[in-house]
């Protein structure tokens, strides 16, 4: 009787780290919830072979409060009469989806080669695992506990010292009830495939999972005393949650994601010289919102970084755009070294760096061969463009399309909008019918109460945003004579897209000469490569543009053949390969990466 369950408060504990729901948002879980609940009755279906006759009693001690499961009346249900254990029941939870095809549980459960390569970098010590303490703090359905207890079987331990480990060295955390009765329900499956152990027994071990196994906001809720955090935290956006914000203000800056607080959380929740690892998303790597925490991370000691290139973590999550990568620290001084290992192409590799090298308030660079930590390593030596060009910034377009959608037309003559997707290489090409997938994003706005968002005159652009998998991660150009003649009363630039501005007047033009040789620049494979070693996301920001390593040398000779109809790209490649004293060999590994993508 789903009837008798308190939706409204399930809802408030999921929603803790977003106070925005609306109306809508509350109805569409609502409905979620209801189906999650009706989907973990037929759950059960599953497991009735595995406990028998009295699985009742298994149900009810793991379900203490009945939440889900209310009367006996429940197992006329068939059995399935398959043979299970816990990897085959995860599988099953995963496939349940609802009407409309989606999953009922949203979480991403691990593969098993990830848990096997998170644990045997976490480094644990088996031999004296049940007087320690192990958390997954974002449990899911428990595949690392049960990676675990595998291990356990390999070195041949004993029923009753698995048991006792079981029973005293899993912990688990997590703000939805019903993942957190699955962990504990695979758990209990596994072990009584994997042993043949008694109903009695496994009650026994679910009356200490029941302890150990907590329903809460792991990022509001300490312990301070775990010997090993392992697991695949969330991935999203933290909005606004005034007690998160609050309680890791010093971590924050701007809007941060769940993952990254996990972190933080680890390293206050584990012991000295504890350890934690972790698979999260390379965006960590850069950008302003994660420099805080990068800060912090710098202060451990991060022994192992296990880098997945784009074929691989297309396999790891399916629908899952995130780059991602695997991560050990130990709560204790930083390390002299961090040993970096690449995933390329089914092949890994090994090499070690010096910690303050490669992981600083600034980035996380994980150099993929000793070449390009060299390459990398000169670039950083140089000044950076916000140094050269004092006079120059690059910034966001200031015209926000969904803040004007009330004013923005599709026709007619009124001032042109210009979206990221017009701008192409050295090419700028204004076809909004033919370029504008987006319905809602029309090309014109009216100039009226808009003033103070126009521009005229040429001006060089960037793309925010470009694919990972893509060598040329920059994307620019600038607007070319046509458009200029076409739009002389001025045109909008689109927040989605960089441009660069005098710093002290953005509407005053740039001197074109200026604007062409840092398009070479911009265009060329040095500093596309610089970009592709060191963003761990899809984003291409002002603040990395500003930070790029620039030069000024030759500039006339760059420009002249920047006005050319068709540059001659291996001569602007080879001239800032020149200034900045990278070599033959070290062009080769660029060429090299350049090619594989």
């Amino acid at each position: 009787r789903l009837e008798e369950y308190n939706i409204e408060k399930r809802i408030l504990r999921i929603y803790k780290l977003d106070s925005s729901m609306t109306s809508y948002d509350y109805e569409v879980l609502k409905k979620k919830i209801i189906a999650q609940l009706a989907a973990v009755q037929n759950i059960v279906t599953f497991v009735l072979d595995v406990f028998g006759e009295n699985f009742i009693e298994v149900i009810h001690c793991l379900d203490s409060e009945h939440k889900f499961f209310y009367k006996k009346t429940f197992l006329e249900s068939t059995s399935t009469k398959e043979e299970l254990d816990g990897y085959l029941f995860l599988e099953k939870v995963e496939g349940l989806k609802n009407v409309e095809g989606e999953r009922l549980f949203g979480q991403y459960y691990t593969p098993e080669n990830i848990v096997e390569t998170i644990i045997k970098m976490e480094g644990i010590d088996f031999e004296n695992l049940q007087n320690k303490r192990l958390i997954d703090p974002s449990c899911g359905a428990g595949i690392f506990y049960l990676k675990i207890i595998d291990i356990l079987i390999k070195r041949k331990m004993e029923i009753s010292e698995i048991s006792n480990i079981v029973k005293n060295t899993f912990w688990g955390y997590d703000i939805d009830e019903i993942s957190l009765f699955l962990t504990k329900l695979c758990i209990c499956v596994h072990l009584k495939t994997k042993f043949g152990m008694t109903n009695n027994d496994i009650i026994n071990i679910g009356n200490y999972l029941n302890l150990h196994f907590v329903n809460e906001n792991t990022l509001l809720f300490d312990d301070n005393n775990f010997d090993y955090v392992v697991g695949n935290p969330p991935y999203f956006k933290i909005k606004d949650s005034k007690t998160i914000k609050k309680k890791y203000k010093e971590y924050i800056r701007g809007q941060s994601n769940a993952y990254a607080l996990f972190l933080v959380w680890a390293l206050h929740n584990v012991k000295d010289n504890g350890k934690i690892c972790f698979i999260i998303p390379q965006s960590i790597r850069n950008g302003r919102h994660f420099e805080l925490i990068r800060k912090f991370l710098a202060k451990f000691s991060v022994t192992n970084i296990y880098y997945l290139d784009s074929k691989n973590r297309k396999k790891i999550f399916k629908d899952v755009e995130q780059a991602v990568m695997i991560i050990t620290i130990e709560k204790k001084k930083k390390n002299k070294y961090t040993k970096i290992f690449i995933d390329k192409n089914n092949y890994v590799t090994e090499e070690k760096y010096l910690q303050k090298d490669i992981i600083s308030q600034e980035r996380i660079l994980i150099p993929e061969s000793k070449d390009v930590f060299e390459i990398t390593s000169i670039l950083d030596q140089s000044l950076k463009f916000k140094d050269v060009e004092k006079d120059l910034v690059f910034g966001n377009g200031l015209f926000v399309w969904n803040q004007k959608k009330g004013e923005i037309v599709g026709e007619g003559t009124n001032l042109p909008i210009i979206y990221a997707n017009y701008l192409k290489t050295n090419n700028f090409n204004f076809i909004p019918q033919k370029n504008n997938s987006d319905k809602d994003r029309k090309p014109y706005c009216p100039k009226y109460n808009n003033e103070s968002f126009i521009y005229q005159g040429k001006r060089l652009l960037v793309k925010r945003t470009s694919s990972m998998e893509n060598f040329k991660r920059i994307i620019s150009c600038i607007i070319n004579d046509s458009f200029l003649e076409k739009f002389n009363e001025g045109y909008f630039v689109e927040n989605h897209v960089n441009a660069l501005y005098k710093k002290n007047n953005k509407k005053e033009e740039i001197n074109v000469d200026d604007q062409l040789y840092i398009l070479a620049y911009l265009c060329s494979d040095l500093a596309n490569f610089y970009i592709y070693q060191t963003n761990g996301n899809t984003q291409v920001s002002a603040n990395e543009l500003n930070n790029l390593p620039f030069k000024i040398e030759g500039k006339n000779y760059i420009v002249e053949e920047m006005k050319k109809a068709e540059p001659n790209w291996r001569l602007i490649n080879n001239h800032f390969y020149d200034i900045f004293q990278i070599n033959k060999s070290l062009q080769k590994t660029i060429s090299k990466i350049k090619g594989e993508l």
